[in-house]
């Protein structure tokens, strides 16, 4: 589980709390790391105010886990 830390931390810096490198076509932390604290801190909260995921995707590398990615993306009307 994330800390507010570990998401601002890997925000700016493009590692995870593991250390694991943020792939940025998938993450683009690079236009990000520049936000402001609050600014970070904003997008934590709304993050953390959505639903918990219907399920969990084991790897965002594979083929397979861009077809999850892909089939849990809907539009709230």
């Amino acid at each position: 589980t994330w800390t507010e830390e570990d998401f601002i931390t890997a925000l700016r810096t493009g590692k995870t709390p593991t250390g694991t490198e943020l792939r940025s076509e998938y993450m683009p932390w690079t236009s990000y790391q520049y936000m402001s604290d609050d600014e970070l801190r904003a997008v934590w909260a709304y993050l953390r105010s959505l639903p918990q995921p219907i399920m969990e995707i084991d790897n965002f590398d594979s083929t397979e886990g861009l077809a999850k990615r892909l089939a849990l993306f809907r539009f709230n009307p």
